[in-house]
């Protein structure tokens, strides 16, 4: 018997399962598991479960249908992260070329760390808004992996707070807050529910990146088709 479980794959939420699901399968040069791939051009999609796998068909990420995704504020810490992927490169001109290759995907930078001495990386939102970081490896595993990164979030952080300003201030003392609430329903087996989301402020939101759902981005180098 195993002593420990085995991490199978990560699951992220979505509005649009098919539009993270296939802005990771370029990024990472993944496919998607069979009866998984986008339909014909004309044909309705509505996806609810969709899983990529790596080239040694092992599952690797899965995206599971939601009505209703806030997006994180981060470095505002009104809307924390709560969950972010780490993808690292070997060097800084890896670095600079997978910033590239993610921003003609549709992904939006939060944080540019690229002249950080110990620790360069990026910080971006996914097109469901999701954080993940590109960092340099080598300096990643010099550092034991996370020594600089608490005072990467704590300098974000802290730039946030001091641009909101007065807004802060007002939220703190009462202000104009509005709560939503809503309720995500069961859309598969493979769906968990979602309960009912609350938001008792207004936040300052991450722009929205637009573009109709399952549209092909630039043209980029990306990897295994699923065709």
């Amino acid at each position: 018997m195993a002593e420990h479980p085995r991490l199978l794959q990560t699951v992220l939420d979505a509005t649009r399962p098919g539009e993270p699901a296939e802005f990771y399968r370029r990024l990472l040069g993944l496919t998607y598991r069979p009866g998984d791939e986008p339909p014909a051009a004309g044909v309705p999609d509505e996806p609810d479960w969709l899983v990529l796998r790596d080239p040694e068909g092992a599952d690797r990420q899965a995206f599971q249908y939601v009505d209703r995704l806030p997006r994180t504020t981060w470095p505002d810490p009104e809307v924390p992260m709560q969950l972010h992927l780490d993808l690292t490169v070997p060097d800084t001109a890896g670095l600079t070329r997978q910033r590239e290759r993610a921003e003609a995907l549709g992904a939006g930078l939060l944080l540019d760390r690229y002249d950080d001495p110990d620790e360069p990386l990026y910080v971006f939102a996914d097109p469901s808004g999701h954080p993940f970081c590109v960092l340099v490896s080598s300096a990643h595993r010099a550092s034991g992996g996370r020594t600089r990164r608490p005072a990467v979030e704590a300098a974000a952080s802290a730039e946030a707070t001091a641009a909101r300003g007065p807004l802060l201030q007002s939220r703190q003392t009462g202000g104009d807050g509005v709560g939503e609430a809503a309720r995500s329903r069961p859309r598969s087996a493979r769906s968990w529910s979602v309960q009912s989301l609350t938001l008792a402020l207004k936040r300052t939101s991450i722009a929205s990146m637009t573009g109709a759902h399952r549209t092909s981005p630039p043209s980029v180098e990306e990897g295994p088709d699923h065709a």
